[in-house]
């Protein structure tokens, strides 16, 4: 009984902190537009640092200074959705290209396989006879 209790008891924290952090990412915007998360972004650079220095003099900690960053969370979102849609839009003629080069070196190197050249006709034809020979290469 109290295996199930204990398991039932993880599975309910493990359900509501879930819920709990969907539910605080759309409160704050995260799931919205790209304009949405980059203020949510701002928000968060702008609390941040206050609380980490209230928190680090509490315990009497010293952190290095955060370096500044220039970033713009739309033009990196848009630049990862531009490139995977120019992938998926030229995903069939790429693979309409490969399986052609693919099939042309599959049959150059077939023929390569078949051809025999005058030494090696002349080795099976001591080495089996001539019948054997001919009927060797008609064969393949």
């Amino acid at each position: 009984m109290a295996p199930a209790v204990l398991r039932l008891l993880k599975f309910t924290t493990k359900v509501g902190l879930a819920g709990g952090a969907v539910y605080v990412a759309y409160d704050q915007g995260l799931l919205g537009s790209g304009s949405q998360g980059e203020a949510a972004l701002q928000k968060a650079k702008a609390a941040l640092p206050p609380a980490v220095k209230e928190w680090t003099n509490y315990f009497g900690w010293q952190l290095p200074a955060t370096p500044k960053l220039d970033f713009s969370l739309c033009d990196s979102w848009n630049w990862g959705v531009q490139k995977s849609i120019a992938a998926l839009s030229v995903a069939p003629t790429r693979a309409c290209d490969l399986c052609t080069s693919g099939w042309s070196e599959a049959q150059y190197q077939g023929l390569e396989d078949y051809k025999m050249s005058q030494q090696e006709i002349e080795l099976t034809e001591v080495k089996y006879g001539i019948k054997r020979a001919r009927m060797w290469v008609l064969d393949k």
